[in-house]
């Protein structure tokens, strides 16, 4: 099988088929270059530098060959400089490109990432990574609601930045929900995380550790003590709730469900709801809270009134 870029861009993205598989890890195999990545060095700069020499080797060509008759030797550098500048934008634009994953309402998503870490993305929400991770950092941005199985690697920080908040780790798992306009909460389950507020130094930041919740809410930053087995039960497509107001948990049935809700009970949206719910229907999840927390409701096509 012929080892094309789109093959290379498939394993990276854990998207291969088992043939694509082995026949790229066989590639990888028969030379210390290609098993470059392998061990360790990023695939982005195994191309830079391959480009870079392919823009030395035309200079060079251009150098040692003796222009034709009426070719001046101008001409002929601007030609050399045409070449490094298109082969220089070529490499940029690759190696700054980036994959965009989004979730619609209801749907769950488990994507691998290019250095082994897995990202299982929560409903209405956007993962956006670099095709291959590039320099000292390995970067990505999320909107929405995410659990990360960050892979080890000391010496490339996995960073994750959302609309109020930036996060840093080596190689951790937690669970990180940024959707707009809501607070934003990290609960880890394993490692350590600094976690600090967008545009803020990270001295000012905090270290969580495992069965810790940080909360961002009105700029002010605050870490409570949880059970953060519970952080990924949505991925299993379970609601459990411990302490969570009722706008909170509101929110979360109109990602779940794609529904839009009323709240008229007034006060109703503070008070503190307690419950699981392992895979409900709408249906039932609404008969089972409005009994816990005594209420009425009605349905109007996808739209729920709460009074």
């Amino acid at each position: 099988m012929e080892i094309t870029p789109q093959i290379l861009e498939k394993y990276s993205n854990g998207q291969c088929s088992d043939t694509e598989k082995l026949a790229v890890q066989h590639w990888l195999n028969t030379s210390n270059e290609n098993d470059a990545i392998l061990e360790g060095v990023p695939f982005s700069l195994f191309l830079e530098n391959k480009l870079r020499n392919t823009v030395q080797k035309k200079i060079s060509a251009f150098k040692v060959t003796q222009p034709k008759k009426g070719v001046s030797r101008r001409i002929v550098w601007s030609m050399a400089a045409s070449i490094a500048l298109f082969i220089g934008l070529g490499s940029y634009l690759f190696l700054n490109s980036t994959n965009e994953y989004k979730t619609q309402i209801g749907q769950i998503q488990t994507i691998t990432l290019n250095d082994g870490s897995i990202v299982t993305l929560n409903a209405a929400s956007k993962l956006i990574v670099p095709r291959f991770f590039y320099g000292n950092t390995r970067t990505v941005q999320l909107e929405g609601e995410a659990y990360f199985e960050v892979a080890k690697d000391r010496l490339h920080p996995f960073i994750i930045k959302t609309w109020t908040t930036t996060t840093e780790v080596l190689g951790t798992k937690f669970n990180l929900s940024a959707y707009t306009n809501d607070a934003t909460t990290l609960t880890l389950n394993e490692g350590k995380v600094l976690f600090y507020k967008k545009g803020a130094h990270k001295n000012d930041g905090v270290i969580v550790a495992p069965n810790q919740r940080v909360v961002l809410k009105n700029n002010i930053l605050e870490i409570k003590e949880v059970n953060s087995s519970l952080s990924k039960a949505w991925a299993q497509k379970q609601l459990v709730y411990t302490t969570t107001t009722v706008k909170e948990v509101m929110h979360d049935i109109e990602r779940f469900y794609g529904v839009t809700i009323k709240v008229e009970k007034q006060g109703l949206e503070n008070r503190l709801y307690r419950g699981k719910h392992n895979n409900p229907s709408l249906q039932d999840l609404m008969q089972k809270m409005s009994f816990v927390l005594k209420f009425k409701y009605r349905s109007e096509g996808r739209i729920i009134t709460i009074y």
